[in-house]
């Protein structure tokens, strides 16, 4: 008896453990997309024609220049699931991706 009662009460929290987490996602998209538009500069009042071009420009630029680490840091996250995929896994090499990835992410 008791088995069915677990059973139902899990049937019914499960949607509502499964909208909370939803809620939470599209709540940080919302707060990505507010970060992206203030990226944009478009929160800058009152510029001029040739400050967006200039802002524009220096976006470009560090996007440009922050691609490598940031290519570098996936292919760190790739190893760290491969190494962690194993069912012995190695801590040293484990630790040495890890040490490697925090400094790539401390030049960003």
């Amino acid at each position: 008896m008791t088995w069915k009662i677990l059973l139902m009460v899990t049937v019914f929290t499960w949607p509502v453990v499964d909208g909370l987490a939803q809620g939470r996602q599209q709540g940080a998209e919302r707060q990505y997309a507010q970060v992206r538009r203030q990226m944009d500069g478009t929160r800058i009042p009152d510029l001029t024609d040739d400050q967006q071009s200039k802002m524009k420009a220096l976006r470009l630029d560090m996007q440009k220049s922050l691609l490598p680490l940031q290519n570098q840091i996936g292919e760190y996250d790739a190893k760290l699931k491969t190494l962690a995929s194993v069912d012995n896994a190695d801590l040293k090499a484990i630790n040495k991706v890890i040490d490697s990835k925090t400094s790539a992410l401390a030049k960003m």
